[in-house]
């Protein structure tokens, strides 16, 4: 018997809160769009039925496009889970799925780009989802035959990679400030100060710079053409971060000061 009784769960296949799925997936992929497929397909003409295509395939949740090919890149399909099962002669638990995992199987073919599931349990692990390609044959699988489906899966623990969704209360960190400022190369040190800027953004922090700003921050970074005027947006960005700013409206005035 299963620790969790299955027909008293509200559904294995209930979509991840959309805020949460989308978050991560910005997290993961920050020069990309996180399109919501379903509802792309449908106002194309695409899906007669909202979360199917034509043929009558499940729909993936998410597309990650490539904002520089404006090409899918990846593929998504987002769980919100009750519980984590565990069933007689499993040794591990497992975050179950359906027979849908065939039809995201396709659309990773389709499109050629890999196609995963991402699992989350508030209870369990709050601060983390979990993510497999659905390519991965799952270790667990039942004949059930009722008003869900014919076919239960599941993916042990072990099948599947955690990735932190906790958000920081510290946007610039020092340690982070010293690096880029010994970096000896413009590339370099503009890639260390976009990570930076995306430690700012509100997926990953509980007090997000405004939006205006990081974009400006952003376009500065992009057309600085020698390290002092990269050294001087470090300088500007750390004021920034910890409140000591010009109180100017504008933001060109506030680089003249560095």
């Amino acid at each position: 018997m299963y620790k969790e009784n299955f027909f008293k769960a509200k559904r294995f296949g209930d979509e991840l809160e959309k805020n949460i799925a989308k978050e991560f997936l910005i997290k993961m992929y920050p020069d990309h769009d996180i399109k919501d497929l379903p509802k792309l397909m449908h106002s194309k003409g695409l899906s007669p039925k909202m979360g199917r295509d034509k043929k009558g395939l499940a729909i993936p949740d998410h597309a990650v496009v490539s904002r520089k090919t404006k090409k899918i890149v990846a593929l998504y399909d987002s769980k919100n889970k009750n519980t984590l099962y565990s069933a007689k002669g499993h040794k591990e638990k497992f975050w179950s799925t359906d027979e849908k995992l065939h039809d995201y199987r396709a659309y990773g073919k389709k499109y050629k780009v890999p196609c995963c599931e991402i699992f989350y349990n508030k209870e369990y692990d709050p601060d983390h989802v979990y993510t497999v390609n659905v390519d991965i044959e799952p270790k667990f699988y039942e004949l059930i035959k009722n008003k869900y489906g014919d076919h239960w899966y599941g993916y042990y623990l072990s099948q599947t990679t955690p990735y932190s969704i906790a958000k920081h209360n510290k946007n610039i960190r020092e340690q982070d400030m010293k690096k880029t400022w010994k970096a000896t190369t413009i590339e370099e040190k503009k890639t260390l100060l976009f990570a930076i800027l995306d430690r700012c953004k509100p997926e990953q922090s509980y007090r997000p710079m405004d939006p205006k700003k990081i974009t400006y921050f952003k376009n500065k970074i992009k057309i600085a053409k020698t390290l002092k005027e990269l050294d001087q947006i470090i300088w500007n960005l750390y004021c920034s971060g910890e409140g000591m700013g010009l109180n100017s409206k504008n933001y060109n005035d506030i680089i003249k000061y560095a």
